[in-house]
């Protein structure tokens, strides 16, 4: 079983998960993240770059890892977006709108334009509007809605969040005739989906997306969001690379203030978010994981935290799931109780 951490590539044991093998990146400082293995299980085929082209697969050198010989051969070089390999001689990929083919005997390339365009191998987020669309975030930032009444599928185009701090739209949360997406980085931007003209990013008014706020303490990476009562939207959010836990921010669109609250569980990163527009409180699950922090694991187990919308503080916490690892669902019933999911068990 063979994975990579970007730098080294390992084969585990599935049983044991003792590393078996494990080969260092064949260009120093240069990253690997994706791989494709040939039918017969004799090759990896490693797209090897730049750790931002290397992660949303795109132009990349690929090399082929020999498993019996331990040897790396560079096979191609500015290679779209690898996707499949076969007889260990044509390469196949994709970009934002072309398929792309390489024969490797012959260094013969084609490639064709797709009839929609948008990166169709990650689907990153939905969310569900109340005026019945939908509207959903490819990777490489293609922003699309759906309308659940005409069947109409639109491809909005692609949100060029670069100066603003973005990467990949992580949360989408619908409200009113606005759209929030959180993102890979820090930003929080506001999307204006009946508005005019191609889709561009800034601060001024013009801007759509428009940046509506940056995340603060050390907060990256919008796992989840919601709207309260009030219409301020709620974001949860990790901390940054090598950093045990994570926070919420809630921004208010009538204010265009926002405020971010590290650690509102104790080194936890906030997965879940449920708003109980009723009793006018928030609900907000955790999870020990941290990214790049190995002894995450080792935090208290996943808790769930109550706050106040109305007071901006929080209440009480609890632990759902005697050493639960994560909260993997939260949602408020017209009852009243809150339903949740925490590591394959389902509570109230």
């Amino acid at each position: 079983m063979w994975g990579t951490d970007c730098k080294i590539l390992y084969n585990l044991d599935p049983k044991t998960l003792d590393v078996i093998d494990s080969a260092a990146s064949p260009a120093d400082g240069q990253s690997m993240t994706y791989f494709v293995p040939d039918e017969k299980g004799q090759y990896l085929y490693v797209n090897v770059g730049s750790s931002s082209t290397s992660y949303r697969i795109g132009v990349t050198d690929i090399w082929r890892y020999s498993i019996a010989k331990k040897e790396w051969k560079k096979v191609a070089e500015k290679f779209y977006g690898l996707v499949s390999v076969v007889n260990n001689r044509y390469l196949y990929g994709m970009d934002e709108d072309k398929y792309h083919f390489l024969d490797m005997e012959t260094s013969q390339r084609k490639e064709r334009r797709l009839t929609v365009p948008g990166r169709g191998l990650y689907l990153i987020r939905v969310g569900a509007a109340e005026d019945g669309m939908i509207y959903g975030c490819a990777h490489e930032n293609h922003l699309w809605s759906y309308n659940t009444k005409t069947g109409a599928l639109v491809n909005r185009g692609r949100v060029n969040i670069g100066s603003t701090g973005g990467g990949q739209i992580f949360t989408i949360t619908p409200s009113g005739s606005r759209v929030f997406c959180g993102h890979y980085g820090s930003a929080i931007t506001e999307f204006f989906p009946h508005k005019e003209g191609e889709l561009w990013d800034g601060t001024d008014e013009k801007s759509n997306p428009r940046l509506a706020y940056r995340l603060e303490d050390d907060l990256l990476r919008a796992k989840c969001g919601t709207v309260g009562y009030d219409g301020v939207v709620y974001i949860g959010a990790s901390a940054k690379y090598g950093q045990v836990g994570g926070g919420i921010a809630y921004y208010d669109p009538a204010t265009d203030t926002g405020t971010s609250v590290r650690d509102i569980i104790h080194e936890q990163t906030i997965w879940k978010l449920a708003a109980d527009q009723k009793r006018r409180l928030l609900y907000g699950g955790g999870s020990r994981w941290g990214e790049g922090v190995p002894d995450a694991s080792k935090t208290e187990p996943c808790k769930v935290f109550v706050f106040d919308q109305e007071k901006k503080e929080k209440l009480y916490e609890f632990s759902p799931v005697e050493g639960g690892f994560a909260i993997e669902g939260l949602s408020v019933a017209e009852d009243g109780n809150l339903y949740g999911a925490c590591d394959g068990t389902l509570f109230v």
